[in-house]
């Protein structure tokens, strides 16, 4: 069996290194942190079993520039890229080559956010059963078996 890679993309890393040393030594998988501005380049290029994405983000790099993004969802929020965006990108699959290079449109996705609005839950989850949203903090044994419950629904 492959060993699952996994990309944690998110700002604050005092509260996903935990994470990512659980997932490496207790369960295996190969685990990338990172806030990198370059990640629609990575994720063009790299093959990841499982993302989880930060709703509130850093100016990142989509389409070879850095991208604004109003979220209209949020009153008075100008963020300058959010996860929702990204994750967009994603199922549009800017990010997957026809060879079958880069990060799939299927690819199980978690969505973090440290606010707490039951809409932002909806709008993640809404019609896709790739993703899922979870609440910061999170509960370390939840968030495991999150991520236990979209890689077992992958066959690939």
């Amino acid at each position: 069996m492959k060993q699952r890679r996994i990309l944690l993309f998110d700002d604050d890393y005092e509260s996903m290194a935990p994470l990512k040393l659980f997932l490496e030594e207790v369960l295996g998988f190969a685990v990338v942190l990172t806030a990198q501005a370059d990640i629609g380049e990575w994720l063009a290029q790299e093959r990841f079993d499982l993302l989880c994405i930060d709703l509130m983000i850093h100016p990142v790099s989509l389409n070879g520039e850095l991208e604004e993004v109003t979220n209209l969802h949020f009153t008075g929020v100008n963020w300058q890229q959010t996860g929702l965006a990204l994750l967009e990108r994603i199922r549009q699959g800017h990010y997957h080559a026809a060879a079958g290079a880069g990060t799939a449109t299927s690819v199980p996705v978690i969505v973090l956010s440290a606010v707490a609005n039951q809409s932002i839950a909806e709008l993640t989850v809404e019609d896709d059963p790739w993703t899922e949203y979870l609440e910061k903090p999170f509960d370390l044994a939840e968030m495991v078996a999150t991520m236990e419950r979209l890689l077992a629904r992958k066959t690939d």
